[in-house]
């Protein structure tokens, strides 16, 4: 008997944070999210599938940066983030 597990393209709520405030070029390479700038930190945050995730990492290291943290969050609080993108700018 074969079994085949078939995985879904889960996709979740995420805020990275980077440390420090990325410049404008650097927010070029995170258009697809929603950026929100705290006092020691940039927070990028969006809804993403693991691999998107996994993109995301990598671009962060391509860059440079310092990656803080990153969390799963209801995807509730991650529309609230996207609306501070603008704010931030």
């Amino acid at each position: 008997m074969r079994w085949e597990v078939v995985m879904a393209a889960a996709r979740a709520s995420y805020e990275v944070r980077v440390a420090g405030v990325i410049g404008p070029a650097a927010r070029e390479m995170f258009d697809d999210l929603a950026i929100r700038v705290e006092p020691t930190a940039t927070v990028l945050a969006g809804t993403l599938d693991q691999a998107a995730l996994h993109g995301l990492i990598e671009r962060i290291q391509a860059l440079g940066l310092e990656l803080i943290d990153i969390t799963r969050v209801p995807s509730r609080r991650s529309t609230t983030a996207r609306s501070d993108r603008h704010a931030a700018e």
